[in-house]
């Protein structure tokens, strides 16, 4: 409702789509009103569904259905079900079509395609002896409730759900005596249990160690350790109450197992203060903040001096702010490619050169600008960027002035600099499963749209698309979910009793 509101106080795209996107905004408050949303089980982390395996359609589709039919959003889920919705349009004419007839801008209509958990990874916690998460951020409606099985009367339990078996038994509400969970006859997960405390161990399909750890009260808690195929530590932490909870330590699969990454978990939620680190154990980033806050990235500098922030993980939006700073020089760029300096100008590159042009901002906002401070500066902007309902007046009026060339060849180093590899993203598979065949056609998702972000000299920069820093940024645009962390969380779950989990 939040983001019906804020869309409700906007203009339409023109005077004669009013009625258009007040029509739709009326099909929106429907949406809402039925409070059924797709469910991701297709991939291990946040993402878009447009429609999901039962048929439930996300907010963009219902719209689009309720307008002009069924039949294109169905088009959509064969061929897009996973896509952003800008990168549907360019696909699909018809969707573009559609979008430019609704009285919304593509950004608009992204705000209401969020995306939806994979396996709930950070709220699952094994059997249910509770509902409410006072911690979980955001949480108003109990969407974000802890999940798992229902906690089993007394006496024998045997479940049987995907072709993965649980089997054991219940007494005084507890867990006691052998317990397994197996896959094709093939055992996941073992332990045998004394008043709901034991000693768990888990496997993969192949037989090999996946996990060790202890139990109490029937649920997971105390030091775990993860393992990779190879049998090295892949990951140690705490478990409380069947939630990861507390500081966890990830390390890379090789001959050293040198420490990949460190960080917090409150009640299964990733939080901020997690540092990750290339194989031979340089600091690559840092980062702050945490869902409905506001993530922040501090990314470490390159050879060259510069330094890289990135701010965003505004809720249900795109909005994005990286601060670039090489001595005490400020580049600060948009996600629409605006760019601003630490005197509060903003910056254009013409086919002449580099012009800036005075910017009318508060006090706190330029002292941002100057500080270096790209989450404080980014909320200034966030704030600003809407009065009364309307976009506000342009601020950056001034006459435009020609940038020095020193200063201007400062900047292009300080944008060239967001194409380089501070280290390669992780190689992470800690449970390999059977490949499905490849399709030649279909490129691999590195955590970048290629069409976008292929241009290294575009005004604003680009995103090296191989770069770890990339990789981290695109997976915490509203929560932190990052494939090497939650895929290993997901792939213990499975082997645990009383989680409920995507088995493939």
């Amino acid at each position: 409702e939040y983001v019906r509101d804020e869309l409700a106080a906007r203009p339409a795209t023109s005077r004669a789509l009013e009625a258009r996107r007040a029509e739709l905004l009326g099909y929106l408050g429907e949406y809402i009103a039925k409070g059924i949303t797709p469910q991701n089980t297709f991939v291990p982390f946040r993402n878009p569904v447009f429609i999901d395996a039962s048929g439930n359609i996300c907010a963009v589709g219902y719209l689009i259905e309720r307008s002009i039919g069924r039949a294109v959003p169905e088009a959509i889920a064969q061929a897009h079900r996973l896509d952003y919705l800008e990168d549907i349009a360019v696909a699909m004419p018809e969707v573009a079509a559609w979008i430019a007839s609704s009285g919304f801008t593509v950004d608009e209509l992204a705000s209401i395609q969020p995306g939806y958990p994979g396996p709930e990874v950070m709220h699952l916690m094994g059997w249910l002896t509770r509902r409410a998460n006072p911690n979980a951020p955001g949480d108003t409606d109990g969407w974000q409730d802890p999940l798992g099985e229902a906690l089993p009367e007394n006496g024998p339990y045997r479940q049987e759900i995907d072709g993965t078996v649980m089997q054991g038994r219940f007494a005084r509400k507890q867990m006691v005596g052998v317990w397994t969970r197996k896959r094709e006859g093939r055992i996941l997960g073992k332990g045998t249990f004394r008043r709901g405390a034991a000693t768990w161990e888990s496997f993969r399909l192949d037989g090999s160690r996946l996990a060790i750890g202890p139990f109490a009260n029937s649920h997971a808690e105390g030091e775990w350790k993860i393992f990779h195929p190879s049998g090295r530590l892949a990951a140690v932490g705490t478990m409380r109450d069947g939630q990861r909870h507390g500081t966890w330590k990830f390390f890379y699969d090789n001959q050293a197992s040198s420490k990949l990454a460190v960080g917090p978990f409150v009640q299964g939620h990733t939080v901020g203060g997690w540092k990750h680190f290339d194989e031979v154990g340089a600091l690559v980033a840092k980062t702050k903040g945490a869902a409905w806050e506001g993530i922040t990235l501090e990314i470490e500098p390159n050879a060259a001096g510069v330094r890289h922030e990135i701010h965003q993980g505004i809720p249900a939006e795109d909005n994005r702010l990286d601060g670039l700073y090489l001595g005490k020089d400020r580049l600060y760029v948009n996600e629409d490619g605006e760019m601003f300096d630490g005197d509060s100008n903003q910056l254009e590159k013409t086919e002449t050169g580099w012009v800036a042009r005075a910017c009318k901002w508060s006090k706190k906002r330029k002292a941002a600008a100057r500080a270096g401070n790209a989450s404080t500066l980014h909320d200034m902007m966030l704030k600003e960027r809407w009065k009364d309902g309307e976009p506000a007046v342009d601020q950056c009026t001034g006459a435009s002035v020609a940038v020095s060339a020193a200063r201007a060849s400062r900047y292009e180093l300080m944008i060239r600099s967001r194409w380089q590899t501070h280290a390669p993203i992780p190689a992470w598979d800690i449970d390999p499963q059977p490949a499905a065949p490849a399709d030649p056609e279909e490129d691999i998702d590195l955590g970048v749209n290629d069409e976008d972000h292929d241009d290294r000299d575009a005004i604003g920069g680009a995103d090296n698309p191989l770069d770890m820093a990339t990789y981290l940024t695109r997976h915490a645009t509203w929560y932190i979910e990052w494939p090497h962390v939650d895929a290993t969380f997901v792939a213990l779950y499975r082997s645990l009793p009383g989680y409920v989990t995507t088995e493939g």
